[in-house]
């Protein structure tokens, strides 16, 4: 009998000019390369279908999100680098590119202050619900809980610790309710990945050196919106410190944008902002 050709190991791998082993230092681009490489060599076909699939969906973008349904399927039976892709949070800044370069991470204590000036902010904006609900903006289909809390595999792997089923925590009607300190840790882990999101972004580069009260609001911004929600023309005016500019542009979303869908919650945004500004 024929052993299976045996996958890679995370320390087999080479990337780019990255040191062997340091996936942490590399580009989508060169993760797809390796994931595809690897995976080719070791079973003996070309482009693999999950691969090509991955490919079609923007995998050039440096802020690619790999929290995508065609990645997460496939992954749990690529082997150790494929699962090591998967886990890796996004976007990953490369050293040898200078537009992928983000501002060094500030110290512990200083993220502890901004996330906790955030967490009664974010709970008081969001409201909190013991049973799962309507998103607001995308009705049944994104079913909802806690403090605006939205199904993922980081929740669904967080209810699983806890007992639960994700699949009846999440079903409207009658489904498994949960208590506020379980919908406080999902708020957690959700303001935690945010951060570390709007920290490493090629185009929030400069989110560190924002006062605290500034990156509260982009924090309450990103839980509400996703991790890779833009508004060009507001992170433009915050690089240059100009937060009059920044609380219009929170505004001024258009009939159907951010601010006609969450009302006051953008008004309080502004307004926080503009506070900034000492006029």
């Amino acid at each position: 009998m024929v052993d299976p050709p045996r996958l890679p190991r995370v320390n087999d791998l080479a990337v780019g000019s990255a040191p062997q082993g340091n996936l942490a230092a590399a580009t989508a681009g060169e993760l797809y390369d390796m994931f595809n490489r690897f995976v080719r060599d070791a079973l003996g076909t070309g482009e693999t279908d999950e691969a090509r699939a991955l490919r079609e969906r923007n995998f050039s973008s440096p802020t690619y999100n790999f929290e995508h349904e065609a990645k997460l399927e496939r992954a749990r039976e690529m082997g150790r680098a494929a699962q090591a892709v998967e886990e890796m949070d996004f976007p990953v800044p490369h050293p040898d590119d200078p537009r992928n370069q983000a501002q060094p991470r500030p110290q512990e204590g200083l993220d502890e202050t901004v996330l906790n000036a955030a967490r009664n902010y974010i709970q008081r904006n969001e409201g909190f619900r013991d049973a799962a609900y309507p998103d607001p903006v995308r009705g049944a289909r994104t079913p909802t809980i806690g403090f605006g809390t939205t199904r993922n595999r980081m929740i669904d792997q967080y209810l699983e610790g806890q007992g639960l089923d994700p699949e009846a925590v999440f079903t409207i009607g009658g489904g498994t309710r949960i208590t506020r300190q379980q919908a406080r840790d999902m708020e957690d882990l959700y303001m935690r990945r945010s951060l570390r999101t709007l920290q490493t972004r090629p185009d929030t580069r400069w989110f560190n050196d924002l006062p605290v009260e500034a990156q509260v609001v982009m924090l309450d911004m990103t839980y509400n919106l996703g991790s890779h929600f833009s508004f060009p023309n507001m992170f433009r005016a915050l690089e240059r410190g100009d937060f009059n500019t920044a609380a219009d542009e929170i505004l001024n979303t258009g009939p159907n944008g951010y601010a006609s869908q969450v009302g006051n919650r953008a008004i309080r945004n502004a307004n926080r902002m503009r506070a900034l500004a000492g006029d």
